[in-house]
């Protein structure tokens, strides 16, 4: 599928804005476990602008949320988003475009997506809840099951929703 150069810039738009409004609306629900982490739909738009337009678009759209969130006074949980959306939208997409079609190519790049969430995540966590946040090391590692759990439900219910949403769009560009 060969986009325009103004249809790619036009789609990272619409998505940028769709991302950033989501979560300037506030839509999220609180993981009972741990309130701080949210579940909202932000990673959709990052996703499948990432799938449409390429990894750099999605680059942008995850930025311009990261922005969003910092004019709410939250620079921590803004850097965090950031890097939750971009630790799952790269190594999906990257594997999304490399696997050969097939029910491999949506599962593989789906565990790889999640799987480099989870990880990455984690580490994030143990650096940043007790430098940033002052909890102890030891509070922040027993955190980590309940992180991990978080991230990998979050993440499996961005990617089939943007693969989903990937397909109509695709076919709509193709015609």
């Amino acid at each position: 599928m060969r986009l325009t150069t103004s249809l790619k810039v036009s789609l990272t738009a619409l998505m940028s804005s769709l991302a950033a409004a989501f979560q300037v609306a506030g839509l999220e629900v609180p993981f009972p476990l741990l309130p701080f982490l949210k579940y909202d739909p932000v990673g959709v738009p990052i996703i499948l602008v990432s799938l449409i337009v390429g990894i750099k678009g999605g680059i942008v759209a995850d930025l311009l949320t990261a922005i969003a969130i910092m004019f709410r006074g939250d620079i921590v949980g803004a850097w965090m988003k950031f890097l939750a959306e971009l630790t799952t939208f790269v190594p999906f997409t990257l594997a999304f475009r490399k696997l050969p079609e097939s029910r491999i190519k949506y599962i593989g790049s789906t565990a790889i997506g999640v799987v480099s969430r989870v990880i990455l995540m984690n580490v994030a966590n143990i650096i940043v809840c007790p430098i940033v946040f002052k909890v102890p090391l030891s509070v922040a590692l027993s955190w980590i099951p309940l992180i991990s759990f978080f991230n990998a439900t979050i993440a499996l219910m961005y990617i089939p929703v943007s693969l989903y949403l990937y397909k109509l769009v695709r076919k709509v560009l193709e015609e």
